[in-house]
């Protein structure tokens, strides 16, 4: 019989098992952070690159057209490639050549990436059916500033990452912000328990309790979706948002 009290035990129970789903969902995140994070302690040296293209980042995108609610160009990430083709660096005042280890990473920056215009010549095609395609590309061009993580060999340096953002700051970032997930997580699941369970059960502070209880329940799996996101690594981080177009020519007049 679904009582009051089934009802508020079994809120109650549903909160607490998605609190600590939730919990332990982002404590993975958590560990890979740190793992990479102890692999790459010691071994990141910031750079300059030389004469030559170091490597290069691409994310190919579809892009649509669309006027509601604004009239815009939408891009939707389609894969993610890279390669490290390696060159010479300056490493302060020290010239080392860069070598690619087996499946090395680029990581560009997720900023640089947001900041690239849609072509205009791609507003026809974009209003297709089937949408545009188009590669967002950046380049370990030379003069660029760099971070390497690898393992020195004399005057070369076998290169397992190459980036564009400091790696290890990188990764500190996004491991406070699962704690920061975690522990509101758990004051809020904590917090609607214990205003659910303010006597009298069931008087008007217990329902608000379980008003918040609910909120945690509909809220917290999508701030969670939200952090993995962030948490992908850079070189497969999402770059899909929207563009606005391109304003229209000024009619000529009469």
């Amino acid at each position: 019989m679904l009582t009051s009290e089934v009802m508020g035990l079994a809120v109650l129970a549903v909160s607490w098992a998605t609190a600590l789903m939730v919990m332990l969902d982002l404590l993975i995140d958590f560990r890979a952070l740190g793992a990479r994070a102890k692999a790459l302690r010691g071994r990141v040296l910031q750079a300059t690159v030389g004469e030559k293209t170091l490597g290069f980042h691409e994310v190919e995108q579809r892009v649509r057209q669309f006027e509601v609610p604004k009239p815009a160009f939408a891009l939707f990430d389609r894969a993610h490639r890279w390669s490290l083709t390696g060159g010479p660096v300056t490493a302060g005042t020290e010239p080392l050549e860069v070598v690619p280890a087996p499946g090395a990473e680029v990581w560009p920056e997720l900023g640089a990436q947001q900041a690239q215009p849609v072509d205009p010549s791609l507003l026809k095609a974009s209003a297709g059916p089937k949408g545009a395609l188009r590669v967002v590309r950046t380049e370990l061009s030379p003069g660029t500033t760099v971070f390497l993580a690898g393992t020195r060999e004399g005057a070369t340096l076998r290169t397992e990452l190459a980036s564009l953002v400091e790696p290890l700051s990188w990764l500190r970032s996004r491991r406070t912000l699962v704690l920061g997930l975690i522990a509101l997580d758990l004051a809020w699941a904590s917090a609607g328990t214990a205003v659910a369970l303010w006597p009298p059960v069931f008087g008007l502070v217990s329902k608000l309790g379980a008003a918040v209880l609910l909120g945690h329940f509909l809220g917290i799996t999508p701030l969670a979706v939200l952090v993995r996101e962030k948490c992908r690594w850079p070189s497969l981080a999402f770059v899909q948002g929207e563009k606005p177009l391109p304003a229209a020519p000024p009619q000529p007049q009469a």
